[in-house]
């Protein structure tokens, strides 16, 4: 072979060589790319779930998007474009915003009996113990209702005295929540006394064959959301629930309006915790015994 046609040949099998090199970079990047857009389609919709919840939680305490900018320092049409969704937002933005708002940590409170409580406090949240068939499905429950959680432990410790022959105090554990460590979770929000609020709640409460026979999937007893929040059911949906289990009703022809209907009452806020990274979320403060049982048996607990 001449020394022409050698070089020749070299020559074609580098530039194959570079444009193969060339091809595995522009797959890498394609790659690389789909992968980027993937992370921020998740991080997207779990960062709209939480300025969700800190915009509620704006209204609630009848804040404007100016009182959050000068709180925070930011500029009123930053705040703005962070509710519209325009764009994602950094962590930092959204510590000052709940910041602002005083959620940086939430206070929250679960209701239960001494032993539990004391069980809570030394060998931390065990989600085993969880019932099933609760308004948000099987989880840890609590609310930022002191007297709520008061009710409930003093409710729950006089059925496990009946039940086990004990004489234990009813005690609240404290524990701190902060809503930006959940961001990369599954977040269920149903923070209005609502149709799909009360629908959700329903399905939660029923049986597993329920849930089978008239294909149900909007609900939480297979643990799809890491955190619900929203209202404290009242006695209406146990009711029906208990009627849809025993065959009396079927879920088409619940009238949801009706019972859902404003009766005055002020139903407070749940906070539900239904995984093992859900709890990671949260902190055990503190536990205590509820010394006046009888103001919150009177007043059925401050809403």
């Amino acid at each position: 072979m001449k020394e022409n046609d050698i070089r020749e040949d070299m020559n074609g099998i580098k530039f194959e060589i570079l444009r193969d090199d060339e091809e595995r970079k522009k797959d890498q990047l394609k790659r690389l790319q789909a992968y980027v857009d993937a992370i921020q389609k998740k991080v997207s919709s779990h960062t709209d779930e939480v300025v969700k919840e800190l915009v509620a939680e704006r209204h609630r305490q009848g804040l404007t998007q100016s009182d959050i900018a000068d709180r925070t320092g930011m500029k009123a049409s930053n705040i703005a474009r962070l509710e519209n969704g325009s764009g994602i937002p950094t962590l930092v933005v959204l510590e000052k915003y709940a910041s602002a708002l005083g959620k940086h940590k939430m206070k929250l409170y679960h209701g239960t009996n001494y032993s539990s409580a004391i069980n809570i406090v030394n060998h931390g949240i065990n989600l085993k113990y969880s019932k099933p068939y609760l308004d948000f499905g099987p989880g840890f429950y609590t609310t930022p209702s002191y007297d709520h959680a008061a009710l409930a432990a003093i409710r729950t410790t006089q059925k496990y005295n009946a039940k086990n022959n004990k004489n234990e105090e009813p005690y609240i554990v404290e524990v701190d929540y902060k809503p930006i460590s959940a961001m990369d979770l599954v977040i269920g929000s149903y923070p209005r006394h609502s149709e799909r609020w009360g629908k959700f709640v329903l399905n939660n409460r029923l049986k597993p064959q329920m849930l089978s026979a008239y294909n149900i999937l909007e609900h939480n007893q297979d643990g799809k959301y890491d955190i619900c929040y929203g209202e404290i059911a009242d006695g209406n949906i146990i009711n029906i629930a208990y009627k849809v289990n025993g065959g009396k009703v079927i879920p088409e022809d619940i009238n949801y309006k009706e019972f859902l209907k404003d009766n005055g009452e002020v139903y407070p806020q749940q906070y539900s915790f239904h995984t093992l990274k859900a709890i990671s979320c949260i902190k055990v403060l503190s536990c205590d015994m509820i010394n006046n049982k009888k103001k919150y048996l009177n007043a059925r607990g401050r809403r």
